[in-house]
Formats: C-alpha cells, structure tokens, sequence
C-alpha cells in the first residue's frame, strides 16, 4: 500500500512527540503543533485543530 510521503511524516511526528510529551509531563500537542508548522508548511488553524481535544 502507498501512503504520501506527508502521511508518514505526519505519523511519525505525533508517535514522536506523543512519546516525547509522555516522558517530559507535556501534552503531545505541545510538541507536535509547532513541528507539523515549521516542518510539513501546514497553515496554523489546521496545525492547532491537532492539539483540540475530545
């Protein structure tokens, strides 16, 4: 199966960050929103709909 290069790198990071975020105290969105901004160029309202929770 072929998954976009933006799908994979877009998992990696919330797996990263969640981990990260898990060992540091912090919420994983913490970390993940400002890497899916500088790192993938994804705008900032769509970027911070990732740390919204349920």
């Amino acid at each position: 199966m072929y998954l976009p290069p933006n799908v994979l790198y877009t998992f990696l990071i919330s797996l990263g960050s969640g981990v990260l975020g898990a060992m540091l105290g912090l919420e994983g969105g913490t970390i993940m929103v400002p890497l899916l901004i500088f790192l993938l160029q994804v705008p900032i309202h769509i970027a911070s709909g990732a740390r919204a929770r349920r």
